[in-house]
């Protein structure tokens, strides 16, 4: 039986006496898309930023393709932690590209520092995943000449070349204007349909219902409610799931 690509067991994290995850239990399989929903500050985005360690959990487990990067306060060394980052890439809501640096520039020169490769091989992969992005024609501008969707599917083709095993999503249309949402989401789109193993927080449900094999709803720092699309859709169970799709179903 084969690994989950992501696991959390009990999951907790506080911030001072605030408690914002609650003890949460998901299993993330190869080649599925789960995508998170749930009013803000309900934990959404720190539970992914505990996968990633960008926050080091309370207490609790992550595993990563079976390999245990986090257990009750102790961490991963560091070099795990270079790994962890490529294995696992993130997309926030902010872009995080590099002002200074061409599109593919920023694309190849983390290739150069953090996989070694060298700077032919770096560009090549560069252009190759700006290209599966829709940036054929944008690779050697600066990122002040693209727009917010532009930009986001650099950060997007960024994680791509470090090829993932999974990839994490934290609204990454929530800043964007609607044409440059739906860019976005059709890369993601297409994405889920070759197999890549994705976590969405969004608050686009019906993409998400679109694109999602598992719909989790997280309230309070809990997951109060987990099943396929349709089900959450058509017959959500917990009123708390009820409440939020009646405000973002309109």
């Amino acid at each position: 039986m084969t690994a989950p690509v992501i696991e959390l067991v009990d999951l907790t994290k506080s911030f001072g006496d605030n408690r914002v995850l609650q003890g949460v239990d998901l299993a993330v399989d190869p080649g599925e898309v789960v995508a998170v929903l749930g009013r803000s500050g309900g934990g959404k985005s720190t539970m992914l930023r505990c996968i990633n360690l960008l926050e080091t959990p309370t207490s609790g487990g992550i595993s990563v393709a079976g390999r245990s990067v986090f257990t009750d306060g102790r961490v991963a060394r560091a070099s795990e932690l270079v790994t962890l980052r490529r294995q696992v890439g993130m997309l926030f809501q902010a872009f995080n590209v590099f002002p200074h640096l061409s599109v593919v520039e920023n694309v190849a020169l983390p290739l150069m520092r953090t996989a070694g490769k060298q700077a032919e091989e770096a560009v090549g992969t560069a252009v190759e995943y700006l290209c599966k992005v829709g940036l054929r024609d944008k690779v050697l501008q600066m990122p002040s000449r693209l727009s917010g969707g532009q930009l986001q599917r650099v950060a997007l083709a960024r994680a791509l070349a470090q090829s993932p095993l999974a990839l994490l999503f934290d609204e990454p249309t929530s800043a964007l204007d609607p044409e440059s949402t739906n860019e976005v989401l059709a890369v993601m789109k297409d994405l889920s349909a070759e197999g890549m193993t994705m976590m969405i927080v969004t608050h686009e449900v019906r993409f998400a219902m679109n694109v999602a094999d598992t719909v989790i709803v997280m309230d309070g720092g809990v997951i109060v409610e987990r099943g396929a699309p349709e089900q959450i859709l058509e017959s959500p169970t917990h009123e708390r799931t009820r409440s939020f799709l009646s405000e973002h179903l309109v």
